[in-house]
């Protein structure tokens, strides 16, 4: 797997000024390419993909008017981790997703600011059986999006800020 983009959204429940809760959802993995020169029916690109539901606690570390820095831990079931090969197979099965991070935001105003977020991730699903929709018996995945993310962008409040 070569590359990927990665992309959610999250709503945070403040339940104090020092802690929140977060519920989100993201659509994260990757696709392969096949080599030059190859063919695509008997050497296949690849594409894993997998679409986490979070609840994640957040600590706010440190907290000013134009900025801030976060800390968080979170997981949830890892719905629809699917492998898809080019030939039109393709398999899905849910499994688990952690993560811990930190997030540092810049805020422009009380209701828009620009954050910047790193997290290391364990998430898996084991068994992710193709073999019926391949036709080989030996087509069954264990897929992994261990590693490390950064995600970028805006980040807006609405109703009561800090």
């Amino acid at each position: 797997i070569e590359n990927g983009i990665e992309y959610g959204f999250g709503v945070d429940y403040r339940l104090n000024d020092w802690f929140s809760l977060e519920a989100g959802a993201a659509r994260i993995g990757g696709d392969s390419s096949a080599k030059p020169g190859t063919d695509p029916t008997t050497s296949p690109s690849y594409g894993v993909h997998g679409s986490p539901l979070m609840l994640n606690f957040v600590t706010h570390v440190v907290r000013n008017p134009h900025g801030s820095l976060n800390l968080f831990v979170g997981g949830g079931p890892l719905l629809k981790a699917t492998v898809s090969a080019s030939t039109g197979v393709e398999a899905s099965k849910t499994g688990t997703y952690f993560h811990a991070g930190g997030t540092i935001e810049y805020r422009f105003s009380p209701m828009v600011a620009l954050s910047m977020t790193g997290l290391a991730r364990k998430a898996r699903a084991d068994g992710v059986d193709a073999s019926k929709a391949s036709g080989n018996p030996t087509a069954i995945w264990d897929l992994t999006f261990n590693g490390s993310a950064f995600w970028f962008g805006p980040k807006l409040y609405f109703g009561a800020t800090e």
